[in-house]
């Protein structure tokens, strides 16, 4: 029922993420240095792991609420709301990963990677934003007569 309404929602994240990540790889290559320390590569890991566990514990919260859950399947908006969760949990992940991987001195020091990080952080940010978000409207919002 929302899949036509929702382009921008479920987009934006991967939209604005590849976007950065362009923006950033575009500095990198004029000479803007992009950091590439271990301290950036431990912030990264650091943040990943807090988005998750915010997605993950928002998500357990959800679930917990069978009233919000309800007006959620009713609508035919839970398996949308139920991806998004995923694609964050997945983003916060992803960006643990790749700064990991900032810690061998060989990928680090490729004029993409740091690109490739940032892009990956706008993601997961996004992503991690757009659930807060509608959890927000679903847990504040009254019961709803004909949802959908």
């Amino acid at each position: 029922m929302f899949m036509n309404t929702l382009t921008w929602e479920k987009r934006h994240p991967i939209g604005l993420g590849l976007i950065a990540a362009a923006a950033a790889g575009g500095s990198a290559h004029y000479g803007v240095n992009l950091p590439s320390d271990s301290a950036f590569y431990s912030s990264v890991i650091t943040l990943g792991g807090i988005f998750a566990a915010f997605a993950v514990t928002l998500k357990s919260m959800m679930l917990s609420n069978e009233k919000k859950m309800k007006i959620l399947a009713d609508s035919g908006y839970k398996p949308v709301f139920m991806g998004y969760i995923s694609s964050s949990v997945d983003g916060a992940l992803l960006l643990c990963f790749i700064g990991l991987l900032g810690f061998f001195d060989q990928l680090s020091a490729l004029l993409w990677f740091a690109p490739l990080v940032i892009g990956c952080f706008v993601y997961a940010l996004l992503a991690l934003r757009r659930i807060t978000l509608v959890s927000n409207a679903v847990i504040k919002q009254t019961e709803r007569r004909n949802a959908g």
